[in-house]
């Protein structure tokens, strides 16, 4: 199963964000139940309540916090961190793999005249990096994505154009490569307060975000030696799909349009 919600404001123009990112979390059918288990455990033991939500906007912005967290629940910065900090260290651990499709949306705007929508590229870029994990593990998988709000510029449902690219590469594979999806199953939705594996999703799409934010240039550059990383990304960046020298970039990162195609690679702490 692969578990997925984004970050970034899906459309192009003058204020928006720079970067879009859908991310996903794979975990195996086996495992999903106890590990779903061992998350609402942590809730259970540092909140009180594993029903709690786990949401990046609610932690970050200090009214959210207040209103999702502190007001009905009564925790503190410190333990909201606490757990946040436990999370991590499971994370670490855990049997799952986290990939990520990210769209440099200045970059399509200068290489396309008509780019498609920042969105559909990124989930595209994620539905590959599926693809070609199921099949190496000769396995097959369905996707569940966070239950996207609003609608689009045109005045389409996000949820119901999601639902129709999925089909469509399932049935004409991928646009830009040829990718065939045939392990790829279903698209369904979830609300995230039921789902602690598309609450990991979004804290995932959120701290790659914030890589991209802060050290996109870089990222892409031809010039760039070194990639300084945003530290909630780095600390689970070992989680993301790399391969055996260690490179993420192009594995569990896949980023468009790319002219420098960097090897950035995961190098853990001594």
């Amino acid at each position: 199963m692969l578990y997925c919600d984004e970050s970034g404001q899906r459309d192009y123009g003058k204020g928006t964000d720079k970067h879009f990112v859908v991310s996903g979390v794979m975990v195996s059918d086996e495992d999903a139940t106890h590990l779903e288990d061992e998350i609402r455990g942590f809730k259970r033991a540092l909140w009180g309540n594993p029903d709690i939500e786990i949401k990046s906007n609610w932690i970050r912005q200090p009214k959210e916090r207040e209103k999702h967290y502190t007001q009905p629940h009564g925790l503190s910065g410190s333990d909201i961190n606490g757990l946040l900090e436990l999370l991590i260290k499971w994370i670490a651990k855990a049997p799952i793999t986290f990939f990520a499709g990210v769209v440099d949306k200045p970059g399509m705007q200068s290489k396309y005249p008509e780019p498609h929508y920042a969105g559909a590229v990124a989930y595209t870029m994620l539905l590959q990096r599926f693809q070609k994990t199921l099949s190496a593990r000769s396995s097959t998988g369905n996707v569940i994505f966070d239950d996207p709000a609003g609608k689009s510029p045109g005045g389409h449902d996000w949820r119901t154009l999601l639902r129709n690219q999925h089909s469509k590469l399932k049935r004409f594979g991928c646009p830009y490569t040829k990718t065939k999806f045939d392990d790829v199953g279903s698209i369904n939705f979830a609300d995230s307060a039921s789902s602690a594996f598309v609450q990991v999703a979004d804290l995932v799409a959120y701290n790659t975000f914030r890589q991209f934010r802060d050290h996109g240039s870089a990222y892409d550059s031809p010039d760039a030696k070194e990639l300084s990383l945003y530290p909630q990304f780095e600390a689970i960046l070992g989680s993301f799909d790399r391969d055996t020298s260690g490179t993420f970039a192009g594995r569990g990162i896949a980023y468009w349009p790319s002219r420098a195609k960097n090897k950035w690679a995961y190098k853990p702490a001594a």
